[in-house]
């Protein structure tokens, strides 16, 4: 046994060891990919489309004043976020760390559905820190322009996670409205469960 395995066999040893996967995770994705807040404004683009949305989930959306055309063309189908967050009673910002929250969630599910495919954490342990540092992992946390795309992410992989029929259907359904590549990726977990 190499000294790299060891060091990973005791990392994962332990009660702890799928939050300190996370951890580890967050770290090294958000060490690679910070974002940039500079860019951050609330008040205009898909933020403010985002807010409609929010007051009123299924009211036909127009394009603000000053904006190139066609912006809401796939906007007008992202309405999961929109509804959850009508119905939770949150504002963009809210949003904005909803989708955080949701990175942190991504990592501790893969970790976990790895595990319980492999029945091996150094495996676990090794491929959500890959993950950590490619799109998946990255987008919750660098994503500033509100498309949740880390959101419909992990609603496709809780959908791996559950074992019972109807939530995997309505999580992939949920995943499928909340970014439209949602639809071509939940062929993904029609596999998974085949």
């Amino acid at each position: 046994m190499t000294a790299g395995v060891a060091t990973c066999e005791s990392f994962v040893g332990g009660k702890w060891w799928l939050a300190k996967i996370t951890a580890l995770s967050v770290l090294l994705s958000l060490s690679f990919s910070f974002p940039s807040f500079d860019s951050l404004n609330l008040e205009q683009g898909r933020w403010l489309i985002l807010s409609r949305q929010i007051e009123d989930p299924f009211a036909v959306l127009r394009d603000p004043p000053g904006s190139p055309a066609n912006q809401l063309r796939s906007k007008a189908f992202r309405i999961s976020v929109p509804v959850a967050a009508r119905l939770l009673g949150l504002n963009a910002a809210a949003c904005l760390v909803l989708q955080y929250l949701c990175g942190i969630a991504l990592f501790y599910l893969i970790g976990s559905i790895v595990e319980a495919a492999t029945k091996d954490r150094v495996l676990a342990l090794l491929f959500t820190a890959a993950t950590a540092n490619v799109y998946a992992g990255v987008i919750s946390f660098v994503d500033l322009q509100g498309n949740f795309d880390g959101i419909a992410i992990l609603l496709l992989l809780a959908a791996m996670a559950v074992k019972r029929a109807v939530w995997v259907g309505l999580l992939v359904f949920a995943a499928c409205w909340t970014d439209e590549r949602g639809v071509a990726a939940c062929g993904s977990v029609l596999v998974w469960w085949l």
